[in-house]
């Protein structure tokens, strides 16, 4: 066990997990860092029918659950019961498939767990057996949880309606001039490129309903995100149709939380990124070109 060191004794639990036991389980296991998508804290779930509770973290892969971590203060020496409420939260009804590990940790001590095949009598539920302290490829290498999640037709609505507002937000962002509150195409020349080019096609093929460059404009970002939404949508019944015909979700999200899929401007940021490295292959393939032109 580490050495206690007199001034981490006043952490919270917060603390202890943000300063000590997450810091902790990137550098020397290679789990996902806190700022990563990869990384769930503090969520409230249902423990049984009637009660709930809050997980201190939760790590994913993929979309899927594969560890509760469950924080104590760095002056709490861990117990049993520390190992019961992870294992609560684990084995929830809100998974399907219980959560595989467990990290139990105090920032001195970390224990780990391992879902075993094996049943507890008294409550009904999976033991979770105390394994060494394990590398994150080697946790990813086994089955994950699956999350008990079907969406109705208003809920995924809801949802497509979010991501969309929030990638025509970001996008939005890029070329808006803070001054004047107006769009300005020229604020961004690498992306204002693939702007002109769909306020082209848009031009050509649909038409023009205002004489508005703003209004034009405002549409074509409006388009892009919806476009970027199908995709989105399309992308997600895949990966339901690819778990197999035994997990009969409507739309694959990313549990806990809907923001999952929508935090930090995720997918306008993906929309962006996806644009950006298009531009530079063209560029690329523009200056090879011309260096075989030279030649």
């Amino acid at each position: 066990m580490a050495a206690i060191h007199s001034a981490y004794l006043s952490y919270s639990e917060q603390d202890t997990a943000d300063k000590l036991i997450l810091p902790y389980l990137s550098s020397e296991f290679g789990f996902p860092p806190a700022a990563s998508l990869d990384y769930q804290a503090q969520h409230t779930m249902r423990l049984d029918d009637e009660r709930t509770g809050r997980y201190d973290g939760l790590y994913l892969s993929g979309g899927y659950p594969y560890i509760i971590m469950e924080a104590k203060r760095y002056a709490h020496e861990l117990t049993e019961d520390d190992v019961g409420q992870a294992r609560a939260y684990a084995t929830g009804p809100d998974f399907d498939r219980p959560v595989p590990f467990l990290v139990v940790s105090n920032g001195r001590e970390h224990r780990f767990y391992k879902r075993s095949e094996t049943i507890d009598p008294a409550d009904g539920r999976l033991r979770y057996d105390h394994i060494p302290p394990t590398l994150w490829n080697a946790i990813i290498a086994e089955l994950p949880g699956e999350i008990r999640r079907l969406l109705d037709d208003k809920e995924l609505i809801s949802i497509l309606l979010n991501i969309k507002a929030q990638t025509f937000k970001d996008i939005s962002a890029l070329f808006t001039d803070l001054t004047t509150g107006k769009y300005d195409r020229t604020r961004h020349p690498k992306l204002g490129t693939f702007l002109n080019e769909v306020l082209a096609e848009r031009k050509k093929f649909i038409g023009q309903s205002t004489s508005s460059e703003q209004a034009n404009i405002r549409q074509a970002i409006e388009a892009i995100s919806l476009h970027f939404t199908i995709k989105i949508l399309f992308i997600k019944l895949i990966e339901d149709l690819s778990a197999g015909s035994d997990t009969p979700r409507i739309i694959h999200t990313l549990f806990p939380r809907l923001e999952y899929n929508l935090v930090g401007g995720l997918f306008g940021s993906k929309v962006l990124n996806a644009l950006s490295r298009l531009y530079s292959r063209a560029e690329l393939k523009g200056h090879n070109g011309q260096q075989k032109g030279s030649r």
